[in-house]
């Protein structure tokens, strides 16, 4: 699957975010509640997604929604 960019508001149209530039405001981090009540704050990349490891190995980007 490719990578996509954050939709956003260019002259009222919502269009891909334009190669090179970047949000402002957005969260470095996430709020994570654990099954036992303890939240923690899990670190975003820069482009807005969380890195998640695989049980059966590997890694991917979830791109989150603020």
């Amino acid at each position: 699957m490719a990578a996509r960019r954050p939709i956003v508001s260019v002259s009222g149209r919502r269009r891909q975010l334009p190669e090179g530039d970047s949000l402002a405001g957005v969260p470095l981090a996430v709020p994570v509640y654990q099954s036992a009540g303890t939240l923690l704050r899990v670190a975003l990349q820069g482009n807005g997604a969380l890195a998640v490891g695989r049980a059966v190995g590997g890694d991917l980007s979830v791109q989150v929604m603020v």
